[in-house]
C-alpha cells in the first residue's frame, strides 16, 4: 500500500540540504507562536538513505540548526534571523553554530546529532527559560573508524571523551 507524503516542512533553502530532520514545536504564549526547531542535512541519494555526503572532512554542508514558525501549526515560515552566516550571508534561519563549543572544547565538540529545545515556564531567571539539550560531538570521532584515517590516538580519545549530552540556555531559544 503507498503512504502519501504529507511533510509539515520540506527542505527548500540551500544550508537545508535535501533532508529536513529532528523538528519538534513549542507553543510560545509571549509571541502567541508555534516554534519549529529542526535540522537541514545533506543526504547523498547515491549512497542510500541516512548517508551524509563527506567532501575532506565535513559534511558538505554541515547539518544546520534551524527555526521555522507558525502562527496556526500548519502553515510554517522560516524567519530571517541574521544570527549566523552561511555562505558569505546572514540571510537565513539558521541559530547556532559549533563555533562556541569548539572553543570551549578545544576542538572536540563541533556538532551534534540531536537536540530538543523547552521552554521551562517556571524558570525565575528569563535568561535561562529556554533550555536546549543536545548530543554534541566532533564528526572525528569517526574518522577512524569508519573513514579509517588512522588519526592519534591520543586525539581520538580527546574526541570520545567530550562526546555526551549538554544543556545549553537561553532566553528566546536561539
Amino acid at each position: 500500500e503507498k503512504v502519501e507524503s504529507n511533510p509539515v516542512l520540506s527542505p527548500e533553502r540551500p544550508w537545508e540540504g535535501n533532508a529536513v530532520r529532528l523538528g519538534h514545536v513549542v507553543f510560545d504564549d509571549s509571541d502567541q507562536l508555534f516554534k519549529m526547531w529542526y535540522t537541514g542535512q545533506q543526504y547523498s541519494a547515491e549512497q542510500g538513505d541516512g548517508e551524509v555526503i563527506v567532501r575532506g572532512e565535513f559534511e558538505d554542508p554541515p547539518p544546520v540548526p534551524c527555526l521555522a514558525t507558525s502562527e496556526d501549526g500548519v502553515s510554517w515560515e522560516r524567519p530571517n534571523l541574521g544570527l549566523v552566516e552561511f555562505r558569505g550571508s546572514r540571510d537565513n534561519n539558521i541559530f547556532l553554530t559549533g563555533e562556541a563549543a569548539s572553543a570551549q572544547f578545544d576542538g572536540c565538540v563541533t556538532n551534534w546529532d540531536g537536540h530538543t529545545i523547552v521552554r521551562d515556564e517556571e524558570e525565575e531567571n528569563p535568561e535561562r527559560r529556554y533550555k536546549m539539550i543536545a548530543h554534541w560531538e566532533t564528526s572525528h570521532v569517526w574518522d577512524n573508524r569508519v573513514h579509517k584515517l588512522d588519526r592519534p590516538e591520543k586525539d581520538m580519545e580527546r574526541f570520545w571523551a567530550h562526546r555526551a549530552k549538554y544543556i545549553t540556555y537561553s532566553p528566546d531559544g536561539l
